[in-house]
């Protein structure tokens, strides 16, 4: 089976933006969060992380919308490379399918990456509202 996996930070965003990424991918199930990817504990992930089958495919718009936390990121693809699930990153274009140590480095730096840029927009957020509160 085909699934495909989105998430917002917050209920107010909408998914129409990571929708453009799956056009042309016969999808079978969709599971969406509307929560931060800071943490891996996510109703919709943790439900596709048990339905989840040896053989299925899992597309994501981006490493961003599975998970902002490099470790957190890590240990979902390994566990479900680990059932023999492939894990498909299309806006950076590599899945788990041909995994190598190059796997590890894409994911580490670009899950790096992703979990900066959440802390600058937290810090960003934080510091306006200050200003605002002054």
């Amino acid at each position: 089976m085909n699934f495909a996996y989105k998430r917002v930070s917050t209920e107010k965003q909408d998914l129409r933006r990571q929708e453009e990424a799956f056009k042309g991918i016969n999808i079978d199930q969709e599971y969406c969060d509307k929560l931060t990817g800071s943490k891996a504990d996510r109703p919709q992930l943790n439900k596709l992380r048990l339905e989840a089958k040896a053989g299925d495919n899992i597309y994501v718009e981006s490493i961003s919308r599975l998970g902002r936390n490099v470790d957190d990121l890590r240990q979902v693809v390994q566990e479900l490379k680990d059932k023999d699930v492939t894990v498909h990153f299309i806006k950076e274009g590599f899945s788990t399918g041909n995994s190598n140590n190059m796997l590890k480095f894409m994911l580490t730096i670009l899950g790096a990456v992703a979990e900066m840029e959440r802390e600058l927009t937290v810090e960003r957020i934080r510091k306006g509202m200050a200003k605002a509160r002054r």
